[in-house]
């Protein structure tokens, strides 16, 4: 996925937790890439599927001086290889805090996953319609102790 000639970097984590700083610093708690799916209890309803919950994290970085307007689109892929956006595009501004930085854009967003099939997934970053980063992620059954030899 080549980047457009005005960033340096596109990003895509997946973590247990986020935490804004007051000086503007996005702190991604616990990086994770591989979910432990429990089954669901005998009497959990027909239908009902496992949940895993994280949150996505998209860092976006252009070059220093660059300032413009984009839209930016989060999407997950699951196992099946069907896309899903996880909400409406976004409008962001390349805007950097000093002029002899870059600028850049940070988008975050919760993830509720309804488990239906096991296997890698990934979350991906679109700019202006076109994907520039993406990061997978496992989904695998939890092996309960008791069943290990």
């Amino acid at each position: 996925m080549p980047l457009p000639p005005y960033l340096i970097s596109a990003n895509v984590f997946l973590c247990e937790r986020i935490l804004n700083e007051t000086d503007g610093v996005v702190s991604a708690i616990r990086i994770v890439d591989l979910f432990y799916v429990t089954d669901l209890p005998s009497e959990a309803p027909p239908g009902a599927m496992p949940i895993v919950q994280a949150w996505g994290l998209v860092i976006l970085k252009s070059h220093v001086g660059y300032q413009g307007s984009h839209t930016v689109e989060i999407k997950l892929i699951n196992v099946r290889g069907e896309s899903q956006s996880l909400g409406p595009e976004q409008k962001v501004q390349f805007v950097a805090k000093h002029p002899d930085v870059a600028g850049g854009v940070t988008l975050s967003v919760q993830l509720n996953i309804g488990v239906k099939n096991l296997g890698t997934c990934y979350l991906c970053a679109v700019l202006d319609g076109e994907e520039i980063a993406r990061a997978p992620f496992t989904l695998m059954r939890q092996v309960s102790k008791t069943n290990i030899g």
